[in-house]
Order: C-alpha cells, then sequence, then structure tokens
C-alpha cells in the first residue's frame, strides 16, 4: 500500500468497506461471550451462501447482490437473479473457493448486511420485511455484527462530502475522531468479546489505510468540486513522519487477527515501518499475489482481467507457493479463469463485426505479446497531423461515465471536427459483456489492453495511477498529460484552442 498514489486499486478496496445503513431489522440475540472466532489457519474450502427472501421481494430498482472480500482472489460481485423456491419463497446461492475467513457484503439497493464466510462453511440468511435470520456456520457472530456494522469504517455515507475541500491535517483529524468515535461505540455495544475483536480488527486496518492514503481520498473527493482552494488544499505540505506517527505501534499489526482482514498482506509500508506478521501463510499469499493479479481483481468492484496462467506461469507458481491451501486456491481459481477467457474471445468477434457493422465506433485490437512502448506510437499513427485525446477508463470506473456523461454533448457541438481524433483505452478489468453495451454509445476509436500494457503506459509511461486520465496529443506528435484535465472544463477550453 502506497500513501501517494491516486485511485490505486488499494484504495478502491478500502471503499469498498463503506458499510451503509441498513433499514432492516435483525434478530434479537443478548450477549453471549460463548461465541468464538473462526480459526485463522490456512484451510482450502468451498464457502456455501444460500439467500431466502421469505414473504418479501426486492423492488425493482434494488439491486440485490453479494461482494465477496477475498484478497489476491476475490469472488464477486454476484448480481443475482432470484429463484423462486418451492415452498414459495425466492431466493439465490452462491459458492465461492475460500482459504481464510473472509467478510461479504448481501446488498440490496443501498443496504448492506456484513457477512462472515469461512472455507467449507455454509450460510443461512432469511429476510422478511423487517428481520434478518442467519443460520448455519458462525451465525451468531454473523448476527452480532449487524449490531457494530456502521463503526467498522473510519467513514461514512457522506464521507466524500465531508473531506472535500479540507487539508491533510484536517483529514487526519476528521479521520482519528471518527476512529476514536467507533472504537468507543465497539467497546460499548452490547455484543461477545468475539464480535467486538473482529469489529476492532477491521476498524484498526481501515483507519490506518485511511491515513495511509489521505492524498488519493481528498484527491477524490475534490474530483468533482469546481472550486480551485479544494486543490490547493490538498498541496498543503506535511512532515510525514509526525503526521504517520504512531501507525507502526498498533498492536493490530503483533496480531494473527489481522487475518479477518481481506488484504492484510497489504499492509506493509516499509518506509513507514509498517510491517505485517511475518510467517509462512503471509509469504506464500504475497508469492500468489504476482500470480492472482492476473486471474481477479483484489477490489470486488474491479473486474477481473480473466487472463489465465501461461504453463510457465503455472510452473513456477507451483515451485513457489509452499503453502497447499494457497496455492489449491489459485489453481482453481486458474481453472475458472481459462473457461471465462474462451467465452470472452467468441464475445470480442462477434462485437468486432457489430462495430464494423454500425459505424459509429470502432475497435482495434492491440496483440497482447505486442511490447507496451510500442503500443502508444501504434495508437497515434494513423491520426498524424490532428489532435488526438486519449481517454484512460474502464467499465467499473464510476467517475468515468460521469465525465464522458459531461463530456459528449461538446464532441457533437463545439468540439464536432475532423481535426479532433477520440480514443480511448480500457483494460481487461472491463468485463466484455460489460464493455460491449458501453462503447456502442461512446464515439471514438477503442482499444482494450492487457493489464501488463494498461500498467505499461498509463504508470510507466504517463504516470496515472487514476482514472479517469486524459492525454492531450498535439498536432506535432507531443504528449500532455495535465491533472487540472479533470476539470471538465479545462479539458474542453484547451481543446477548443487547437481547433
Amino acid at each position: 500500500m502506497t500513501q501517494f498514489n491516486y485511485c490505486k486499486t488499494t484504495i478502491c478496496r478500502h471503499l469498498l468497506f463503506l458499510v451503509l445503513a441498513l433499514s432492516f431489522g435483525f434478530t434479537a440475540q443478548a450477549k453471549d461471550n460463548t461465541i468464538t472466532l473462526p480459526p485463522t489457519s490456512p484451510h482450502f474450502g468451498p464457502s456455501q451462501i444460500n439467500v431466502i427472501f421469505d414473504h418479501y421481494t426486492p423492488g425493482s430498482r434494488e439491486r440485490v447482490r453479494i461482494i465477496l472480500y477475498n484478497g489476491a482472489f476475490s469472488g464477486g460481485p454476484y448480481d443475482t437473479k432470484l429463484r423462486k423456491n418451492a415452498d414459495g419463497t425466492q431466493g439465490f446461492a452462491i459458492t465461492e473457493n475460500l482459504v481464510l475467513p473472509t467478510q461479504a457484503d448481501l446488498k440490496i439497493g443501498k443496504r448492506a448486511i456484513p457477512i462472515i464466510m469461512v472455507p467449507e462453511g455454509k450460510l443461512t440468511i432469511t429476510l422478511d420485511s423487517t428481520n434478518v435470520k442467519f443460520d448455519g456456520d458462525y451465525a451468531a457472530l454473523c448476527t452480532e455484527l449487524q449490531t457494530v456494522k456502521d463503526n467498522l469504517e473510519t467513514s461514512g455515507r457522506t464521507f466524500f462530502d465531508d473531506i472535500r475541500g479540507m487539508t491533510p491535517l484536517q483529514y487526519k483529524q476528521f479521520i482519528v475522531d471518527t476512529y476514536q468515535a467507533n472504537k468507543k461505540a465497539i467497546d460499548k455495544a452490547a455484543v461477545s468479546k468475539a464480535c467486538k475483536t473482529y469489529a476492532r480488527v477491521q476498524l484498526d486496518i481501515n483507519y490506518i489505510g485511511h491515513l495511509l492514503s489521505y492524498k488519493t481520498y481528498l484527491s477524490m473527493s475534490n474530483m468533482i468540486s469546481k472550486d480551485s482552494t479544494a486543490q490547493k488544499n490538498l498541496e498543503t505540505p506535511i512532515d510525514s513522519a509526525s503526521y504517520f506517527k504512531g501507525l507502526s505501534k498498533m498492536s493490530i499489526l503483533r496480531s494473527v487477527n489481522q487475518r479477518y482482514y481481506p488484504y492484510y498482506c497489504e499492509l506493509d509500508n516499509k518506509p513507514l515501518g509498517i510491517h505485517i506478521i511475518n510467517d509462512e501463510l503471509s509469504d506464500n499469499l504475497i508469492k500468489a499475489d504476482k500470480y492472482g493479479k492476473k486471474l481477479t481483481s483484489s477490489n470486488p468492484f474491479m473486474p477481473a482481467p480473466n487472463t489465465p496462467l501461461s504453463e510457465e506461469e503455472l510452473q513456477a507458481a507451483k515451485a513457489e507457493i509452499t503453502c497447499q491451501p494457497v496455492l489449491q486456491l489459485l489453481l482453481a481459481k486458474n481453472e475458472q479463469v481459462a473457461q471465462k477467457a474462451k467465452a470472452d474471445a467468441e464475445a470480442s468477434k462477434k462485437l468486432r463485426e457489430e462495430a464494423a457493422a454500425k459505424g459509429t465506433f470502432s475497435i482495434v485490437d492491440i496483440p497482447e505479446k505486442m511490447a507496451a512502448g510500442k503500443i502508444i506510437e501504434t495508437l497515434i499513427a494513423p491520426y498524424k497531423g490532428k489532435t488526438i485525446l486519449i481517454d484512460f477508463w474502464n467499465t467499473w470506473c464510476g467517475p468515468c461515465a460521469m465525465a464522458m456523461n459531461a463530456i459528449e454533448p461538446y464532441k457533437s457541438k463545439e468540439l464536432n471536427s475532423d481535426e479532433i481524433v477520440w480514443l480511448y483505452i480500457a483494460n481487461t478489468t472491463s468485463p466484455y459483456a460489460e464493455y460491449q453495451k458501453r462503447i456502442q454509445d461512446i464515439k471514438g476509436v477503442h482499444y482494450r489492453l492487457s493489464k501488463e500494457q494498461w500498467d505499461e503506459i498509463a504508470h510507466n509511461k504517463f504516470k496515472i495511477y487514476g482514472i479517469p486520465a486524459y492525454v492531450l496529443v498535439h498536432k506535432d506528435g507531443t504528449y500532455e498529460f495535465r491533472e487540472d484535465f479533470l476539470f471538465h472544463g479545462n479539458l474542453i477550453s484547451t481543446l477548443k484552442s487547437m481547433l
């Protein structure tokens, strides 16, 4: 985890733990100190979740899904279609392989029910119009977790509005105050020691993450603001030694309970002296992570690239990973991804044919093995002498969609010129089915790169770590990447001046 990157995957992961208020009640249960936490020893096995809606049907606007947080091998989000059961109820079920206990959220519209899933565990969730009932493995712990679900984060549902325009020091004080208030609420809650321990793990690690990533969160908050003062406040210099003082001494960094946080291995920040427990499991998870990044996104809202491992990579993984449960999980995920990649290839062929027939947009394939350093030159070569706007985006990026909607009217009016070429670059984290739907309404030339190609171009060439991002290619072939292009007025006025 790095503290100065803008909208990197790790940041998005922390955003996933923003727990929204749930209007359902839950089955009442007295404080029970016989409730225990799941074991933290690694064990490979499937975890099953069965959801039943009893005399209750979510409204048409209430999207029902499960978001699973599972480290480098995340599953989901599972968008579900309700099935009718024989007893008249409706519901759905999912199964996902795990090696450690992990958290999931059952989301119904904007409401969320946190769930604890375990390897080889089975959990049934029954909902009626007012209550939530859990049955199965660690059902009592899941029930208690609903009491403190709003205290697991150092942020809340108005987080970005709350921090917009703050200086880094103001932001830190906001996070510290929120952390202290939530810690006090957890300590006072009428729940078991096990539940308090689990809740404090989530809160403590999110506290560390929010402070380390202050610049990213403030940047994201200010991005949709037109107030230039907000950007100046963000750029106020800080003394890192004092700003992050005390984080390395937090007890969670020396406790095996950190394994209850799905991405605990990413806590390492050596420049600040923050280290996770160094053991065989964490070492193997870190080794597996480089392979897992090809197979799945560790951010459940950021879909996987669906690139199966090569035979050479598989052999290397088998040699490096000595923890068998971790290796089993990697191999099982690779098989799933290989099947998905085959289906994507068939969809890709159909999409290119449709693009050629429609004519309003075009798709250009870049060979996966093309050296990343040659890709930009290949992209712009057909348009020499013209102004080119390169838009880095992905289907899962909400701000990207907002930006496209804001810019689109100008493309057909003030900027409707053959002198401007609109190039759109996404990567394989954009699921092909969703990508296929979205680009048909985006006039321009579209490219979908592998993760390695994207990283080389966005990160190494242009130093882009967050999206949306724009690179302007002038008529003479020179490049210009400016962060102030995120303020659309600056981008539009610059393009107008070049016509």
